[in-house]
């Protein structure tokens, strides 16, 4: 997990997408608890993307701001 967090910040990444529930808790579990802050990757959001839909359809209550890996 900390290489992929850190492939994708390598690469450019703006946040890392999912759709599988397991996945994101395991990203976003990794990047708050074993990523120094300085890492690459460790600032990276890791959202699903059903999070990533309603705040891209402004769906009332739904904004990338506070959403799990935020």
């Amino acid at each position: 997990m900390q290489r992929k967090l850190a492939d994708a910040h390598e690469a450019g990444a703006q946040a890392m997408v999912t759709a599988c529930t397991y996945c994101q808790l395991q990203l976003d579990g990794v990047r708050r608890t074993h990523l120094a802050p300085e890492a690459a990757g460790a600032r990276l959001p890791v959202l699903l993307v059903s999070h990533l839909l309603a705040a891209a359809f402004g769906l009332p209550g739904h904004t990338l701001e506070g959403a799990p890996g935020c």
